[in-house]
């Protein structure tokens, strides 16, 4: 049986590898840093999608009911549970998703800086600046509340998610 979710994290991958080729190196560039916040504000939503939709081909390989609404690893590890398998590959993106700071937080980084793509809060200047003027502003979101995401960095996380997948798939073939 093949599983739907396989093609879906292809495509969404091959999405990033395109979004992330439109980065550029000009930080003098005022058009060129917004085009590349943009990309990587892009590049990260896609990613923390591909993600989804991978956990969703686990649960599905594991033949767990209703995997459409897997949207955390912890789900799909209760999922797999309660079927009495061991799924190994659910377990570590599990572990992934918990772990905070370092090089191997890349899952968990990529996912609190998705929530924050999905919810931007403006900073308490932009709020008074606008209640002074009474106009619609334009608020930068990559200072204050929200820290800056580079395309570099969504490119570290891209590359452990692409051998993440690649581990994952390649256990899950011998059996």
């Amino acid at each position: 049986m093949s599983n739907p979710y396989l093609p879906l994290v292809n495509q969404k991958m091959a999405y990033i590898r395109q979004l992330l080729s439109f980065a550029k190196a000009d930080p003098e560039n005022l058009s060129q840093r917004q085009s590349n916040a943009a990309i990587a504000d892009a590049a990260c939503l896609e990613l923390a999608v591909a993600y989804r939709c991978f956990l969703r081909e686990l649960a599905s390989h594991y033949r767990v009911a209703n995997p459409q609404a897997i949207d955390s690893a912890l789900v799909a590890l209760q999922g797999v549970e309660a079927l009495s398998v061991a799924s190994p590959e659910v377990q570590e993106c599990n572990s992934l998703e918990q772990l905070q700071g370092g090089s191997e937080s890349w899952l968990a980084d990529t996912l609190h800086y998705a929530a924050q793509a999905l919810n931007p809060v403006p900073t308490a200047d932009d709020v008074k600046s606008q209640a002074a003027v009474q106009l619609i502003s334009a608020v930068d979101l990559s200072k204050g509340g929200q820290e800056s995401l580079t395309a570099a960095a969504v490119k570290g996380w891209f590359i452990a998610f692409c051998e993440l997948v690649e581990r994952h798939r390649e256990g899950l073939q011998e059996f």
